[in-house]
């Protein structure tokens, strides 16, 4: 069942995940000398040339970091089973953001409840309003659910709507968020894809970015700093390029939510590339941000800068395939829905949940990589039967 608060329409085609120029390798997917490190590029898991330099050391460092995760995830992360009987009559409210980054996440959350045959309510709200997700869930406190889930919200927003669930006794769960998980103490009962799953992912891409520039990159970090899950990946990329890579240079651009919706952010980008001519990369903290980038860096003849981020949506992944990006780390949204489930079905069952449900799979795709037909990631192969296999269901 579908209840609409209040949807946004102008945002239908674009989204915030409310926690992200072809790529210039050569044919052989090997990188070139420190000479020309625009040139080189280890996206196929190539090795990388070095000649002694400092560079080329961070360069090589920075490679045998990133090399593990150019390769598909094969695990959720989550091992034990689920001990006690699992009830069956369960009612789980999700509340639903009305862009486009969240939607997969709803699809996994159909999946998910309907693997248990438990009952799932899904309630749309507006994330640029900020009563949106407190009205949410105060609508599901009412309607008598038995959990209650919520993406990139944090325990201030949803104010006395969390403390309503609290005092019905509904465990919230979040998914992309900086909460603390309290129990009891703060209503909040799990984190998926929390702190630790940006600081896990995101150095990953300042690593794929050293490498590939031999630890010489200047780069623009584009975000919106209004999320505060966000914020915890821009400051997991500052620190990795501060501490591995001491001749690369990093810049930031923050952005609004206004900025998003209102389709600037592909001009702002340009406009900082302009004012810094010597930038060779644009990492977007979410893949909404490039909408419409790839077309404006060729009009504004800036095709060589390459374009890498995390969460990419259909259009980011077919821009792989179309050599229009350099590489790609995408969210398993529909698995975070399974993971944000099976952190229910232990509650349900009486059993802790474990901190495995934080951190996401993660791995990163390049244009030598990228699966085709292009589809949204959803998570390793098989990952509904890991689930089910550790629930004892289907």
């Amino acid at each position: 069942m579908k209840i609409p608060l209040n949807r946004l329409a102008a945002v239908s085609a674009v989204g915030v995940l409310l926690f992200v120029a072809a790529c210039g390798s050569d044919d052989d997917g090997t990188a070139t000398d420190s000479s020309t490190p625009s040139e080189s590029s280890t996206a196929s898991g190539g090795s990388t040339e070095t000649d002694g330099s400092g560079g080329g050391d961070v360069a090589a460092a920075a490679q045998e970091r990133v090399a593990p995760f150019l390769e598909p995830a094969a695990s959720i992360g989550i091992t034990e089973t689920v001990d006690g009987e699992v009830p069956g009559d369960v009612s789980v409210y999700w509340l639903e953001g009305n862009i486009q980054s969240i939607l997969p996440i709803t699809a996994g959350f159909e999946e998910a409840t309907g693997a248990l045959g438990w009952d799932l309510t899904t309630l749309t709200y507006d994330p640029a309003d900020p009563q949106g997700p407190g009205a949410a869930m105060q609508q599901a406190v009412a309607g008598g659910a038995d959990y209650i889930a919520v993406s990139g919200q944090t325990v201030d927003i949803l104010g006395e709507a969390l403390e309503a669930a609290k005092s019905a006794g509904i465990p919230v769960i979040d998914l992309y968020s900086t909460d603390e998980v309290g129990g009891e103490s703060n209503g909040i009962y799990a984190n998926v894809g929390g702190p630790a799953s940006s600081e896990a992912s995101y150095p990953r891409l300042a690593d794929l970015i050293i490498s590939d520039s031999n630890g010489e990159a200047n780069v623009l970090v584009v975000s919106i700093p209004d999320f505060a899950i966000l914020n915890v990946a821009t400051d997991s990329i500052s620190s990795q390029f501060a501490n591995e890579c001491p001749d690369c240079t990093v810049e930031s651009l923050d952005l609004t939510i206004a900025d998003l919706t209102g389709g600037m952010v592909a001009s702002q980008i340009v406009s900082s590339l302009q004012a810094n001519t010597d930038i060779d990369y644009v990492l977007l903290v979410i893949g909404d941000l490039a909408t419409g980038l790839p077309e404006a860096l060729s009009s504004a003849n800036m095709g060589d800068v390459k374009i890498i981020g995390n969460v990419p949506n259909a259009e980011q992944i077919q821009s792989l395939v179309d050599g229009e990006s350099f590489a790609w780390l995408p969210l398993p949204r529909a698995e975070s829905a399974w993971a944000a489930v099976d952190s229910m079905v232990r509650l349900a069952a009486g059993q802790d949940v474990s901190a495995g449900h934080e951190v996401l799979p993660i791995e990163i795709w390049t244009a030598a990589t990228v699966p085709t037909p292009v589809e949204e990631y959803e998570g390793p192969d098989g990952y509904q039967d890991q689930f089910t296999t550790l629930w004892g269901v289907g």
